[in-house]
Parts: C-alpha cells; structure tokens; sequence
C-alpha cells in the first residue's frame, strides 16, 4: 500500500528513524529464511532501508535470500534476486 506525493511513493510502513511513513524505491520485498518471523522483519526493513542498504544486508547475510522490486532512476521496474534463490526464481 502506498500513495504518491510530489512524486514520491509514501509507503503505509513507518521509518522508525524519523517517525514518518517511509519512502522508498522498492515496490515490494520477498525475503526467504527458515524462520517466518525473520524474513516478514527483513522484508519490512528493507522497504524502508531502501534497494542499496537492502543488498548489502542480504550479502552479508547467509541465512536469507531475496528478491526485491524496484524503480530504477528512470522509473523503469526493475528486479534484483539475490545469487541463491537466481535459477529458481528466473524459472518463473
């Protein structure tokens, strides 16, 4: 869920570091992991967190994978899918 003001999506998740709706240019977030728990956390972090921030957390991080949308700088849509998950995901 998001709206768009002054041509920024405005997320319905709040950035705890500013207490406002957060915005972001991930459209949406799927996070794999043996806990349910932990990949619905990662998954609302990286909504907020943003493409960058988000990435560099999953390659860190062995006990998740990814795949996230996004907008590019020119609004195109746009996939990153994270190297564990990729021949799975680009079946689809």
């Amino acid at each position: 869920n998001y709206y768009i003001n002054k041509g920024l999506k405005i997320f319905h998740t709040i950035d705890p570091r500013t207490g406002f709706p957060a915005s972001s240019n991930l459209l949406s977030a799927t996070v794999f992991s043996d806990k349910c728990i932990e990949a619905d956390a990662y998954a609302t972090a990286f909504m907020v967190l943003g493409l960058k921030q988000s990435i560099d957390i999953i390659k860190k991080n062995d006990n998740i994978d990814a795949l996230l949308i996004y907008t590019d700088e020119y609004g195109i849509i746009q996939k990153y899918i994270s190297d564990n998950i990729m021949e799975s995901v680009n079946l689809l």
